[in-house]
């Protein structure tokens, strides 16, 4: 399937008002995958950087360095940087691209935004439970997703070759963790700076770490 792929869109995308027609500029950027020349009537701005769709959750240009350097210039240029509604997913970028100043400077502002209990769950538009009028029926990735998405890419990227441990992590900061990656089966970390990360996996797969991070010795 990724073969089949296109090449990803080029161009620069610019909003002059919710009464004009978005305008793609030529330039080495991502840009969204749709045609705008057609648009009618114009469409009101959207808030949701879908020319970043294949840092996250396509993950199409994370690994190839010409790519990514695309990636980052692309996420740095992008419109309406950190807006307060909507599912913005500025950290969920910076993370998958290992922007760890980025994310650390960020975060906390997406998170006290799109939160709304400490156990983790969002208040969502879905129907609530009764007369729990601040509990949604169906918590979702929509609610969660500028602080949930941001966290489980800063501990681990799957590939079907690879994991990546810890790839955008505070090398300051110890974390324990377990994820499920379809590749490698249940994924267990713990990881200390003095130690090292000690990582194990269900099924053999390769390992690489985020910067700053260290493998503990013997370590499986």
């Amino acid at each position: 399937m990724l073969s089949a792929l296109p090449d990803l869109p080029r161009g620069s995308l610019h909003y002059e008002s919710e009464s004009k027609r978005p305008i793609l500029e030529k330039s080495d950027l991502l840009a969204p995958a749709a045609s705008l020349e057609n648009i009618d009537p114009p469409n009101p701005i959207n808030h949701q950087h879908t020319e970043l769709f294949s840092i996250w959750p396509g993950k199409l240009v994370l690994r190839d360095p010409r790519e990514h350097d695309l990636a980052v210039r692309s996420y740095h240029a992008r419109q309406n940087q950190h807006w307060t509604s909507g599912w913005c997913l500025d950290v969920a970028f910076a993370a998958c691209l290992g922007l760890r100043e980025d994310v650390s400077r960020w975060w906390r502002f997406h998170f006290d935004i799109t939160f709304s209990f400490p156990c983790g769950l969002a208040q969502e538009a879905s129907p609530k439970q009764g007369d729990r009028e601040s509990i949604t029926i169906s918590p979702s990735m929509q609610g969660l997703g500028t602080g949930v998405i941001p966290v489980l890419e800063m501990l681990m990227t799957d590939y079907p070759d690879l994991l990546v441990i810890l790839p955008c992590w505070d090398p300051k900061v110890a974390v324990r963790f377990s994820l499920f990656s379809p590749y490698a089966g249940k994924v267990t970390v713990d990881y200390t700076p003095a130690r090292g990360a000690r990582v194990h996996t269900e099924r053999a797969i390769r390992l690489e770490f985020g910067v700053g991070i260290k493998p503990a010795i013997n370590a499986g």
